[in-house]
């Protein structure tokens, strides 16, 4: 195994953070979140907020 996540809904989806933050390194949203649409710059065109950037193999 290589990675955990507390899975808390029946609804929320385990991703791995690009952000240090204390614990571990995967993270869950609820599947409302992960789908929805956010403006990140006033008068910007919406984007989803999560969106898959590829797949990384650790070095090893």
């Amino acid at each position: 195994m290589t990675s955990v996540a507390a899975i808390k809904e029946v609804d929320d989806r385990p991703y791995t953070r690009l952000y240090p933050r204390e614990g571990l390194p995967m993270s869950t949203r609820r599947l409302s979140v992960w789908n929805e649409m956010i403006t990140v710059e006033p008068g910007g065109q919406p984007q989803p907020r999560f969106a898959f950037i590829g797949h990384e193999t650790p070095a090893g």
